[in-house]
């Protein structure tokens, strides 16, 4: 494999998600749970600058008062937390526009450089293996929103975090309308329907 086009490849590799949710069995206070979730809302917004920072501030706030609710159960938090951490792992690939740069200048490498069918074939493994990361899988990430869906509403009713967690679904619904509105009409296809099905009544 041509040197460049190795560097470019390992640019694109997705960085990986840390293991505290599968590592801790039980969180030992709502103090680490919040830390988990100030982690997990760094890695998505610095991934994506260009994201209103005012509703990220405002969604970790509601997070830090969901985990600091006393009253709501610890597993029903670890799974609403393991479910956050999933579904925006699954959406990073949409987000990392690097992707979608790289492609163009293989793509012209190819045309400019290549001088025989075999060298186009050289770079066809790494434009498909590029392809494939940065369209993500619809389905999965489709079904890993639902999932998230269902763990919030399970907190929804867990006597004094009811108001906050329907606050942070609403305010969820506003991240992903603004994560929409961040690609352009080529790119809006990688974002699944999903999105908008997110009900704004959570």
């Amino acid at each position: 494999m041509p040197k460049n086009i190795k560097h470019m490849t390992e640019r694109t590799r997705l960085p990986v998600s840390p293991q505290v949710l599968e590592t801790k069995a039980e969180f030992q206070t709502c103090e680490i749970a919040a830390a988990i979730v100030s982690d997990m809302i760094g890695k998505v917004s610095t991934v994506h600058k260009e994201l209103s920072e005012k509703r990220f501030r405002k969604l970790e706030e509601l997070l830090g008062k969901i985990v600091r609710t006393k009253d709501c159960q610890c597993t029903e938090l670890k799974n609403v937390l393991r479910s956050f951490d999933l579904f925006q792992s699954a959406l990073m690939p949409c987000l990392i526009r690097e992707q979608y740069l790289l492609l163009p200048t293989i793509l012209q490498k190819l045309t400019a450089e290549s001088s025989g069918t075999a060298y186009s074939e050289s770079y066809q493994g790494e434009i498909e293996d590029m392809i494939r990361t940065a369209g993500a899988d619809h389905h999965r990430l489709q079904f890993l929103a639902r999932q998230l869906v269902e763990d919030i509403s399970v907190l929804i009713g867990k006597g004094p975090c009811h108001n906050i967690v329907r606050s942070f679904g609403a305010l969820f619904d506003e991240f992903c309308e603004v994560l929409r509105e961040q690609f352009s009409l080529e790119d809006a296809v990688l974002l699944p329907r999903c999105l908008s099905a997110i009900p704004k009544t959570i």
